[in-house]
């Protein structure tokens, strides 16, 4: 699994490992769904019409970046109820993101609803990149 859950006093964390940056947001958002619902079982069911969602913005560097990507995450799930099931990033690079995403619809009668989610955190937050690729750590208030 490229990323994995951690306890963190009334939160939760979420700990990605990836070779690239592609996969590092690809899995964090992945692992953010699975926070707040079943994801698989959204993807198995392949829910339709699906929709599409698209995201751009710049920021000054690889950790801005990555912490806007989350919060956008939360947003769009907060306010669209949409689960991303497919991305198609155009540009990705440490200080830039654009994206094309197909969605389903989150439907709390006929999907899990896990965590609540209602804030990502500084506390611990980072994202670093090493020989082996890329390591992000994010606590989020649930």
């Amino acid at each position: 699994m490229p990323y994995e859950t951690f306890e963190h006093t009334a939160d939760i964390g979420l700990r990605i490992r990836a070779k690239d940056l592609n996969r590092l947001f690809q899995d964090a958002a992945e692992g953010f769904f699975n926070l707040v619902t079943d994801l698989d079982a959204i993807q198995k069911s392949r829910p339709s019409p699906l929709h599409e969602i698209e995201m751009n913005f710049q920021e000054e560097n690889v950790e801005e970046l990555f912490m806007r990507w989350l919060q956008e995450l939360l947003f769009v799930f907060s306010t669209r109820k949409s689960v991303f099931l497919e991305y198609r990033f155009i540009s990705l690079t440490p200080m830039l993101l654009k994206l094309k995403a197909k969605a389903a619809r989150f439907d709390p009668k006929q999907h899990v609803s896990r965590h609540e989610i209602k804030a990502v955190t500084f506390h611990q937050f980072h994202v670093v990149q090493d020989l082996a690729g890329w390591l992000a750590e994010v606590i989020f208030d649930i």
